[in-house]
């Protein structure tokens, strides 16, 4: 968990994927922020408007983060996207401190039309360039 926790702190942009109705994949780069409990669910915003909404309520994904200078990423395809409880500005504090300027690029109306989904991982894999380990949260 504390290697975990490593990889987390070093990162806070991922590619998620998902598909569409046809099966269609379809990846985009997004920005995510970590509560202070559980760093194994990831929370992010999307605008209402977005086709992604109709695949991320599908409940189906995969990430992978953006390397970091040491070359770590963390991978997944076992976990679960749900719309979380939260507003965007009830967690304006965390982007302000693991997403600098993200709530500075949205108006007020923005902020409050914005979605928010939690990726809650099951397992990971944590890669860099000399370490490879799977680190399980939830068994199935």
């Amino acid at each position: 968990m504390r290697k975990f926790q490593k990889f987390v702190n070093q990162t806070n942009e991922m590619m998620l994927s998902t598909s569409d109705e046809n099966g269609q994949p379809s990846s985009r780069q997004m920005r995510f922020i970590v509560l202070d409990d559980a760093p194994n669910i990831w929370y992010f915003g999307t605008a209402p408007d977005t086709p992604k909404i109709e695949e991320l309520d599908r409940g189906l994904a995969a990430i992978h983060t953006m390397p970091t200078s040491e070359g770590m990423t963390i991978a997944s395809s076992r976990l679960r996207v749900y719309r979380a409880q939260y507003k965007l500005d009830e967690l304006a504090d965390y982007y302000n401190a693991q997403v600098p300027g993200f709530m500075d690029s949205l108006s007020a109306e923005d902020r409050e039309r914005e979605i928010i989904y939690a990726i809650e991982l099951k397992s990971a894999r944590l890669d860099s360039w000399t370490q490879h380990e799977e680190v399980t949260f939830i068994n199935d």
